[in-house]
């Protein structure tokens, strides 16, 4: 491929939109802008496979000496991990959608913005967050001053917090989507795109896969990241919650699939695959699920833990 990609005016637009307003969050916050060393470190003995912790109940799956596997590698949780007893190294976090009417307001909090802030509190505090001294990747939020999402943390976050953006795509379907993306890993990789802009079609754990590959991770694997078929893992144990002095955690979703198949033109479960076969182009690493108990092992295959 050559510069003529620049051509490409979705991406070449969202470039430069998407690169002022993390500049500008940067300038209102004063968080620093997430690079590559941020999540790759400088160590070239890092480890090569990063783990991405999510809510679903195969998590509960993982064995005691799997968890050891990945304590020695790199993990980053997602949202509501804070209520799991298991600290990674990394946390992401990101602006709540209201939506009172769905959601219902109490004291002028949504229920979900309640369950997140609830989950968060005091979770800086625990010992085992104090000795891990985790990292917060913070998804710019739409209004650049609103650091809302970061005060249950204290002032822990002050110093530990890295911000990053996105790239959205202008695909009509899966055909002009696998394409778009090739063009942006190619962009990425030569630095035109900056590291802190990953490739997002709407969910979450799409940016962190992107982010993960970009810094150079060869097995990248999804715990706990189910889609469809799953309760919470608070659902399935609910022992987590009242551990972390909760309730309940409120949940939107109604029914089988997970909100990343809901929301935005594209399913999850239809740009993972996708995703799996450009990283293993673009970089030979591999796209793979932590357990079998999850849906995901349909769609990816199951990373062997030997």
């Amino acid at each position: 491929m050559s510069p003529k990609c620049l051509t490409f005016p979705h991406l070449a637009a969202e470039r430069f939109r998407q690169s002022r307003a993390v500049r500008l969050t940067h300038s209102t916050s004063g968080l620093p802008i997430l690079q590559k060393t941020d999540l790759m470190g400088a160590s070239s003995a890092r480890p090569r496979t990063l783990f991405i912790l999510g809510s679903g109940e195969s998590v509960l799956h993982l064995t005691t000496e799997q968890w050891s596997h990945v304590s020695q590698a790199v993990s980053i949780g997602i949202g509501a991990w804070t209520i799991h007893p298991f600290v990674p190294n990394y946390l992401a976090l990101e602006h709540i959608e209201r939506e009172p009417e769905r959601d219902g307001i109490l004291n002028g909090e949504t229920g979900l913005e309640r369950s997140y802030r609830e989950a968060l509190e005091g979770w800086h505090l625990r010992q085992e967050v104090q000795e891990r001294q985790p990292k917060i990747l913070f998804f710019r939020p739409p209004i650049v001053s609103d650091l809302t999402r970061l005060t249950p943390l204290g002032n822990y976050w002050n110093s530990r917090t890295f911000l990053y953006g996105r790239i959205g795509p202008s695909s009509k379907n899966l055909g002009e989507l696998e394409r778009e993306l090739a063009w942006y890993l190619w962009l990425a990789k030569t630095g035109i795109i900056p590291f802190s802009l990953p490739f997002d079609t709407g969910a979450t754990v799409i940016r962190l896969v992107l982010l993960a590959a970009l810094a150079g991770f060869q097995r990248i694997v999804l715990a706990g990241v189910d889609l469809r078929d799953s309760r919470y893992f608070w659902e399935a144990q609910p022992s987590l919650l009242r551990d972390r002095g909760m309730s309940s955690f409120f949940t939107p979703e109604d029914g089988a699939a997970h909100s990343t198949e809901i929301i935005g033109r594209f399913p999850a479960s239809e740009v993972l695959p996708l995703v799996s076969i450009a990283l293993r182009k673009a970089f030979g690493a591999s796209l793979v699920v932590a357990h079998e108990e999850s849906w995901a092992s349909t769609i990816l295959p199951v990373f062997d833990w030997k």
